[in-house]
């Protein structure tokens, strides 16, 4: 009997799931991923990985058909979680429609001037304010940023004038406690944060007021909650919302990343403003025309 919560149904292994999934699309698009086979010995797949998913991810975005094939990989995913209840077992989308009260909350006051100065730390020097702007120019000569990354940047820059000042905004942090959070920045510049985590919040005061559930969240766990946690907090409008949840073993980095989109889907626009999500920094890659 699975355990209560997100579960993937065919009661597989990450490494299981992720492999079948990638030869179910190599064999739906065979003349676009067909020099990309995938091994059918998990032994074979799990020593192969890296060199296996460079080759598939290589033959996918060289393909015409690189967007069905993103979108066959995401209803994939999409198809195999579920959530169980009392040994019983149903699809997580159809789950997620199931309403819940929201969690108690408790908020942090904001205290302090709001406003975040720009910073860049680059080749032993920081950059502050404006003279980010040389950072980004460097960055992008060294082919560190894309064309459209460089552009945004200078974009914030030049619209802030190197401070940033976030009050009014309303950011939702799935993962707030994640390491590379940026939950102390937007706090720093004014937003008010709603913190969803199993971790406790921060005890630092900030410019941007703290709201979080008494006891904390559990993404997997307690799906439902958090989920009404989020049309809470965006009862007076749409609010930005960022997916960072992390948590290795089990299975549970595919499962928080499957359910934090599965959310996203089921609230839309009339509560999500935006999505932020996370690219691994370890395999930083130049895209471009």
């Amino acid at each position: 009997m699975a355990s209560d919560g997100v579960v993937l149904t065919q009661d597989e292994s990450g490494a299981k799931f992720f492999q079948r999934v990638l030869r179910e699309a190599v064999s739906a698009f065979p003349r676009s991923l067909g020099d990309a086979p995938i091994s059918q010995s998990g032994k074979v797949f799990k020593k192969g990985y890296g060199d296996l998913l460079t080759r598939f991810e290589a033959a996918r975005v060289n393909s015409p058909q690189r967007l069905e094939i993103a979108r066959y990989l995401r209803g994939a995913t999409a198809s195999a979680l579920g959530f169980s209840r009392g040994g019983a077992t149903k699809s997580l989308t159809e789950s997620l429609k199931e309403s819940a009260p929201a969690p108690a909350t408790e908020t942090r006051a904001a205290s302090g001037q709001a406003g975040h100065t720009l910073e860049v730390p680059l080749d032993g020097r920081v950059y502050r304010g404006r003279d980010v702007l040389q950072a980004i120019d460097t960055l992008f000569n060294d082919h560190h940023l894309t064309q459209r990354a460089a552009d945004g940047l200078r974009w914030l820059v030049n619209s802030t004038n190197g401070t940033l000042d976030l009050t009014g905004q309303r950011f939702a942090l799935l993962g707030a406690s994640a390491e590379l959070s940026p939950v102390q920045t937007l706090l720093d510049a004014g937003a008010t944060v709603r913190w969803i985590d199993v971790k406790p919040v921060p005890t630092t005061a900030t410019p941007g007021p703290l709201i979080a559930t008494r006891g904390g969240d559990d993404l997997l766990a307690n799906a439902h909650a958090v989920l009404a946690a989020l049309r809470d907090f965006a009862k007076d409008g749409p609010v930005h919302v960022c997916l960072f949840a992390y948590a290795p073993g089990r299975s549970r980095e595919l499962l928080l990343a499957g359910v934090m989109e599965a959310m996203v889907r089921e609230l839309g626009p009339a509560v999500v403003k935006s999505v932020s999500t996370f690219i691994s920094p370890t395999s930083p890659r130049e895209v471009q025309p």
